[in-house]
């Protein structure tokens, strides 16, 4: 990767916000669906790039992408007891 023409090195760590679509899976990958991570730009993806979370395949709402493992899962671990809300 260059930043203003220099080289510079490292793991770059990523960030998206998503307005999932309803259609799509959340997930990393499927062979017969779409995934959010189809929907994200080849220039934009990274390594270890994946969705925070889960909606149902059919639900629409906002959606964390990311590559940053610690990040990911201080929200998702159980001992954080995140509680869902019960619309």
């Amino acid at each position: 990767m260059t930043v203003d023409g220099e080289v510079v090195g490292g793991s770059l760590q990523v960030y998206y916000l998503m307005n999932k679509p309803s259609g799509v899976l959340t997930a990393n990958s499927d062979a017969a669906q779409k995934t959010v991570l189809d929907l994200i730009r080849p220039a934009d993806k990274r390594p270890g790039l994946y969705p925070v979370g889960r909606l149902d395949k059919d639900t629409t709402g906002l959606l964390l992408l990311t590559n940053d493992g610690a990040l990911g899962h201080a929200l998702l671990a159980p001992k954080r007891m995140c509680q869902r809300p019960t619309w």
